[in-house]
């Protein structure tokens, strides 16, 4: 994939991969109860602490038609209500707001 791409298209890539999480980011840090967990720069994948029941989450990202964010409780205890969430190319700008749609309707 990345050969056929070639060094142009891979920056191409990279830059919309960078642009559509921070844009990600930025929209969701808005909602109530939702935080950054850290500051520092990232590409296309970023922490964030989500302030919601996981059960109620889990449910309005699946009446959206959501797969994920991965909980890092899962693997780190002690992280409750915090979750990674990756954005690349594949996302379009409509699964974007729907995701953001389905954290503030929980």
């Amino acid at each position: 994939y990345m050969s056929l791409l070639g060094p142009k298209g891979l920056r191409k890539l990279a830059l919309i991969n960078v642009k559509k999480a921070r844009e990600t980011r930025e929209r969701l840090i808005k909602i109530p109860g939702v935080r950054a967990l850290t500051n520092e720069p990232f590409f296309n994948e970023f922490t964030l602490s989500i302030d919601r029941e996981p059960k109620k989450l889990a449910e309005s990202l699946r009446r959206n038609r959501i797969m994920g964010p991965l909980a890092l409780d899962r693997f780190y205890p002690e992280m409750k209500s915090s979750y990674l969430i990756a954005v690349t190319e594949n996302r379009t700008d409509e699964d974007l707001a729907r995701f953001a749609k389905a954290v503030e309707e929980s």
